[in-house]
């Protein structure tokens, strides 16, 4: 077991070994409380310098509000982070970070790669969390978000924007631990108000492999939103259980909490959609059916089923035109899996979803997502028969979560934009009246933006 006071640097090393040699010539007693007085001292000088001083963390962790303990662990991570800097050593961060998480297998990385290079040596780097807002998309995950400050004597001040993904260990006396740093996307959903809410979309997600899952995924955690829309075929071949837990789960899975899902046809493979439903369990059928609805904001946003009976009279047809009259909300987004247009090589255009686009249309709906095409493609707004006006729905078809990219045929009617050549997501802001968008491939390339756009 490694000591506990090797996260230390030299200085405070040499300090805390004179305290030992002075402690070994007392008695045992003496001794014994010495060491403990150390090892508090110890503990507290983890604390970066600004702000007040962090009690003991078994002491705080009895005490805190689990935001509050996430935020203080986080700063101790951190700090931890820029000792580790200038050693080298990754016995500094091993106590504050997941050792299997993305972000100190990164620093693993590092450090392999400096290995034959001197340390650079203290003063340490120092890294101070500002502004800090605290989000919990899961029971197990608290998102620190706000402006992190680097700084070191000689150098110039480095200042990011990130979300601090900490994810508690749930061992007896378990502290939170670093798990990822991604980069906050300015407008993103973590920095707005509760007015403006932010969500991501996108379809055709998770190969039966690690893959664009895992790079759309990071991009999710980057934007912060305070929804995901999944528009179907989210775990290929078949969405068994067993896949959607080994390769949907340790990727998308991450916001699992904050996810409004929609089936696919590759989900309908299993019968009865049976691993879809298992695996998302009531958020699937939040009323007992697999087509449901939900406020966000302003907004009206509706989760139609493309797999089940769609048909003018059909019980889930009935029930859209029924959502749609109670709704008091002015702007309104529905979503699903089979587009209505495309200008997809895979299938294109599916006329058996017209009743839902002329629903919608009928109720002045304002946006439609879809996926199952593998590519990205936005219409400018048309009626239900493809021909274009101010007071149509504007489609997206956003099939580029993470499986194999597909082509085009020649473009269709109204399309705007199309690429094929990117996994990417769809990031809606949803303003009180409006909405604006912003299409991200997986290295956060916006490729596609416009708004704010005003709701019929």
């Amino acid at each position: 077991m490694p000591d506990p006071l090797d996260c230390l640097d030299e200085r405070e090393r040499e300090w805390l070994r004179a305290i030992r040699r002075r402690s070994a010539r007392r008695d045992r007693m003496v001794g014994a409380t010495a060491a403990l007085v150390v090892l508090i001292v110890a503990v507290q000088l983890l604390a970066p310098g600004e702000g007040p001083r962090l009690r003991p963390l078994a002491a705080a962790t009895a005490a805190a509000r689990p935001e509050e303990q996430a935020v203080a662990d986080g700063r101790r991570a951190l700090a931890a982070w820029g000792r580790f800097a200038v050693t080298n050593d990754l016995t500094v961060v091993r106590p504050w970070f997941w050792t299997n998480g993305p972000q100190f297998r990164q620093l693993s990385r590092q450090a392999s790669l400096r290995a034959r290079q001197r340390p650079l040596g203290p003063p340490a780097y120092h890294f101070v969390l500002t502004v800090a807002r605290v989000a919990a998309p899961s029971p197990d995950y608290r998102v620190l978000s706000g402006q992190v400050r680097v700084s070191r004597p000689g150098e110039a001040v480095q200042t990011h924007r990130w979300n601090v993904w900490m994810r508690h260990d749930a061992s007896p006396g378990g502290r939170w631990r670093l798990w990822t740093v991604a980069r906050a996307i300015r407008g993103s959903g973590l920095a707005r108000s509760p007015s403006d809410p932010v969500v991501v979309a996108a379809g055709d997600i998770s190969p039966p492999h690690i893959g664009g899952q895992k790079q759309t995924s990071d991009l999710v955690l980057a934007i912060g939103p305070a929804a995901v829309l999944t528009l179907g075929d989210n775990q290929y071949p078949k969405g068994s259980l067993a896949h959607f837990r080994r390769y949907y789960h340790p990727t998308w899975g991450r916001f699992k909490a904050i996810t409004k899902p929609t089936p696919g046809n590759h989900e309908y493979e299993t019968p009865g959609a049976d691993g879809y439903f298992r695996y998302f369990g009531a958020a699937a059928r939040p009323a007992g059916k697999s087509y449901y609805s939900f406020d966000l904001g302003g907004w009206h946003l509706i989760a139609l089923n493309s797999q089940i009976d769609r048909r003018l009279g059909s019980p889930q047809d009935r029930w859209l035109r029924k959502d749609l009259v109670g709704t008091r909300k002015r702007c309104i987004l529905a979503y699903w899996h089979f587009p209505r247009f495309s200008s997809g090589a895979h299938e294109g255009g599916n006329p058996s979803v017209a009743p839902f686009w002329n629903a919608l249309f009928l109720a002045r709906a304002d946006l439609v997502l879809t996926g199952h095409e593998h590519s990205y493609e936005r219409f400018a707004p048309q009626g239900p028969g493809g021909r274009g006006t101010p007071q149509g729905i504007r489609q997206f078809v956003v099939g580029t979560g993470g499986a194999y990219i597909t082509p085009f045929t020649a473009p269709k009617p109204n399309s705007q934009i199309r690429r094929s050549d990117t996994w990417g997501l769809l990031e809606l802001t949803l303003h009180r009246g409006s909405y604006s968008w912003r299409f991200e491939s997986e290295d956060g390339d916006v490729l596609d933006r416009g708004g704010p756009v005003a709701c019929h």
